[in-house]
């Protein structure tokens, strides 16, 4: 072994600091603080047989690899394999496969991920040397929420300044090797990129067989080299195991409690409707206590946790399909699902249905517009009705959509909507979340 060697390193030092928080749609915020770029020289006087070579760290990195993983890299790109010194990697993965095979996650393994969620910028450090680090997106696939450590990883990110010790081998398939490997390499490799970008400071080339299924190659412009590897292919695994239903009522249905008359505050969001009176959003099993029925065959019976799902209910041979929402972490029967629009017409569910005002079905138009006297709403015109959108000023998804028959001149359509977020829903109820 050689003694009196020079190494020279340029060290380019970034910090990435992320949170992350969710609903049906997990909510995210990623800050990245990236510090100047700074040059360090270090001289090694003297290197002892005793010391551990680079080519025995990989082996030892090899032999860790865990027996689920692949045993060679495949020369199809569209495989999603990389091979980090000599272990090869296929996404999506097991959290834990990965982990096991020389990684150590940097944030909580306990943290839990909704059901049908991905999570961005989960950082794992090698344990070969903990100065090298990867980006991981992580995937909970199931209807439950869970435990990080036991969700999928879909896909990575390598970058050259997470890669700080310049000690780990990467490569791709048919031989593309990061740091090393350049644009015409790539292009020899693969062919023609799905799509090309170009900048003042970088090139980029993707790889792309499906939505959200690519791999991603950034080149340095100075050397022409790959500086980063991003690979994404957040499809469900073969190896998947969904989770078992949650049978339990949750905290959130049982804290529902029906109105006892409509309130003239129309972001109350009450309203009588085919007799009964409900606030939404309203859990199924309330309108099933009302007289409503299921049709199991146009139904999602389960719905996961955190999610939303189509439901159709049937009372006195009128029909009404609706999106419902889960509330709750887990999966659950439907009829723990909450329905969060009602509407009635003249074409599909022909119910009766008050609002706000006493405003209903079959009102006048003249006293339809002395109701909304004071109310901000949009009006429209088409040859056959006269529209009003009415929206909630705190959220323009949620509101009335009201609709006069020009042909009868009377409210033939009601609709109202109000889907909140879960923890507002949870703190409206006054349940722990």
């Amino acid at each position: 072994m050689k003694k009196n060697l020079k190494l020279v390193a340029l060290l380019a030092c970034s910090t990435a600091i992320i949170s992350a928080c969710s609903n049906t749609t997990a909510e995210e915020t990623t800050t990245v603080s990236t510090t100047a770029e700074t040059t360090a020289e270090v001289t090694i006087e003297e290197v002892t047989t005793e010391e551990t070579t680079a080519e025995e760290t990989s082996a030892k990195r090899a032999e860790t690899a865990n027996s689920n993983l692949p045993t060679e890299l495949s020369d199809d790109i569209y495989s999603f394999q990389i091979s980090i010194d000599e272990v090869v990697y296929q996404f999506p993965m097991k959290f834990s496969d990965f982990a096991s095979s020389g990684w150590t996650y940097s944030g909580d393994e306990t943290k839990l991920i909704p059901s049908n969620t991905l999570t961005f910028s989960n950082i794992f450090n090698n344990n070969a040397n903990m100065s090298d680090s990867v980006s991981s997106d992580v995937v909970n696939f199931d209807i439950n929420e869970l435990p990080i450590n036991q969700c999928y990883i879909t896909g990575i990110t390598i970058d050259s300044y997470s890669l700080k010790s310049g000690n780990i081998k990467v490569l791709m398939a048919k031989g593309i090797e990061f740091g090393v490997s350049t644009t015409d390499d790539v292009k020899a490799a693969y062919g023609e990129p799905s799509d090309i970008y170009e900048s003042s400071s970088t090139i980029s080339y993707t790889y792309e067989i499906r939505r959200q299924s690519s791999v991603k190659f950034r080149f340095n412009l100075e050397d022409n080299t790959i500086y980063t590897i991003d690979i994404a292919n957040p499809i469900e695994p073969e190896d998947l195991v969904i989770g078992e239903v949650d049978t339990s009522v949750p905290a959130i249905v049982n804290a529902y409690k029906a109105p006892t008359a409509i309130s003239d505050n129309m972001l109350a969001y009450t309203a009588e409707y085919a007799n009964d009176l409900y606030t939404l959003p309203a859990p199924i099993s309330v309108f099933l206590e009302n007289g409503w029925t299921i049709l199991e065959n146009d139904s999602e019976m389960v719905i996961p946790g955190n999610s939303r799902g189509w439901v159709t209910i049937m009372k006195d041979n009128q029909s009404y399909k609706s999106i419902v929402t889960n509330y709750s972490p887990n999966s659950n029967s439907a009829e723990n699902s909450f329905i969060t629009e009602i509407k009635s017409n003249g074409y599909a569910t022909t119910v009766s249905m008050t609002i706000f005002n006493n405003i209903s079905i079959g009102m006048t138009k003249a006293d339809l517009e002395t109701a909304l006297e004071g109310i901000v709403f949009e009006h429209s015109e088409s040859s056959s009705f006269t529209n009003y959108n009415i929206k909630d000023p705190g959220n323009s998804t949620n509101g009335y959509y009201i609709t006069v028959s020009k042909e009868t001149g009377l409210v033939s359509n009601i609709s109202m909507q109000y889907s909140p977020r879960a923890r507002d829903f949870y703190n409206l109820l006054g349940v722990p979340n």
